[in-house]
This record gives structure tokens, sequence and C-alpha cells, in this order.
């Protein structure tokens, strides 16, 4: 991606009841970036939602000790 870049973040936060949020926020950035926003939405964007729904059940089976 020449003249741009992806930034992903993610934010654990604990709740009660032992549970906790994870969020996620995409950054795409520079002066060349505008050229990717349609890459983007078609190939990425639809994709980040099922590996945040995986990476959540990894957590869980790791805290349920599996």
């Amino acid at each position: 991606m020449a003249g741009a870049v992806v930034r992903f973040t993610w934010t654990y936060e604990e709740l009660a009841g032992g549970r906790t949020r994870l969020t996620r926020h995409i950054v795409l950035d520079g002066p060349g970036a505008e050229a990717y926003v349609p890459l983007v939405e078609a190939h990425l964007a639809p994709n980040v939602g099922m590996g945040a729904e995986r990476l959540a059940e990894e957590i869980e089976r790791d805290a349920a000790g599996r």
C-alpha cells in the first residue's frame, strides 16, 4: 500500500462478571490512503468482524482451560 498505512487498535476492557469487552478501531491513513478505500471496504472491512469473533472464541476457550 504505497503512500498508505492501515492501523489496527484492539482494546480489552474488563467488565463485571468476569466478562471482557473487545473493541477494534481501524484507520487507513497517509497521502495515498484515498486510493485504497474501495479495496479496504470490499475486502478488509467485511472480514474484520469474523476475525474478531474468532479471536473472542479462542480467548473463551483458553479461559475455559481447553
